[in-house]
């Protein structure tokens, strides 16, 4: 098995159509180049986080014919490679101790962070955000199936947030610790998150990990614009309609003709044999209608 997948949801709310179409690209995905499909619960942001969401998410999925390959990760348990993964940049020299506020950098610096000669604070405590210096990071590329390849300048790109004054670690250093220990190979997610990811490329050069290959697909928006998310207060799937959610999805998608079938997991595998990234290459966002 040369390939494997993700889907990483996080627990702030139950799945909507976005998060199904997403779903299903990187299963398709996966699938389609014999490979395996992990889950991992994104649930790090533990103020925001449920277990109610999470077995509402895992109920949704199962309901949706979705069979993940290995032991289902939750982040919440992975804190000490977190930590492990910080000593290791900490030790490097490419970490340091931030005691600026969201409003001192709003404020002093329009909300951009200086760097670390000017945020270096006086009193190193456990009051300190700790932040990756982009400045010693060195300039690489990425090579995105869907959006293609990009220079990323590692000085252009914002000293960020590795662990909070709270304890808590950042997504950013979460998500490759966890991709690296996962074994994932390819990473298949919305073109929301594309701006993210430059800083997780510098991350995994930096902690001498491999690289996952990248592809950024289209999202679904409501018809104010905006992408569907918890945040903009999306439906959650209607788990009596799986067949319905999967069709709607597919056809997003490109596919027009189903099998005629009952059963959600015989229409995913139907999907699988159908599948190709082209299918969604050049496609930027879908109006959703439902």
């Amino acid at each position: 098995m040369s390939c494997v997948g993700r889907f990483a949801p996080s627990p702030t709310g139950p799945l909507h159509l976005g998060s199904l179409l997403c779903a299903v690209i990187s299963y398709l995905d996966s699938k389609s180049q014999q490979g395996l499909w992990r889950l991992r619960i994104d649930d790090l942001d533990t103020p925001r986080v449920s277990d109610a969401h999470t077995h509402a998410i895992l109920s949704a999925l199962e309901a949706h014919g979705f069979v993940w390959d290995g032991a289902l990760v939750y982040q919440s348990q992975q804190t000490l490679a977190y930590q492990e993964a910080f000593d290791q940049l900490l030790n490097s020299g490419m970490v340091f101790p931030c005691g600026l506020s969201r409003r001192a950098l709003r404020e002093r610096f329009g909300g951009v962070h200086p760097g670390r000669l000017q945020a270096e604070p006086a009193q190193l405590d456990q009051d300190n955000n700790w932040r990756f210096d982009t400045a010693l990071a060195l300039d690489c590329y990425l090579d995105d199936r869907i959006l293609g390849k990009t220079l990323i300048k590692a000085g252009d790109i914002e000293c960020f947030t590795l662990k909070r004054k709270e304890g808590l670690f950042a997504y950013h250093l979460a998500c490759v610790v966890d991709d690296e220990a996962m074994g994932i190979t390819q990473v298949t997610r919305g073109n929301d998150l594309f701006s993210s990811t430059p800083e997780q490329c510098l991350l995994q050069d930096a902690l001498g990990f491999a690289r996952p290959e990248y592809a950024h697909h289209l999202v679904l928006i409501d018809d104010r614009g905006d992408k569907l998310s918890k945040q903009t207060f999306a439906q959650a799937l209607d788990v009596s309609k799986v067949i319905d959610n999967l069709h709607y999805v597919l056809r997003v998608l490109g596919y027009q003709q189903f099998p005629d079938t009952a059963k959600a997991k015989e229409l995913l595998d139907w999907a699988v044999s159908e599948w190709h990234i082209d299918r969604i290459r050049g496609r930027d966002q879908v109006l959703c209608e439902r």
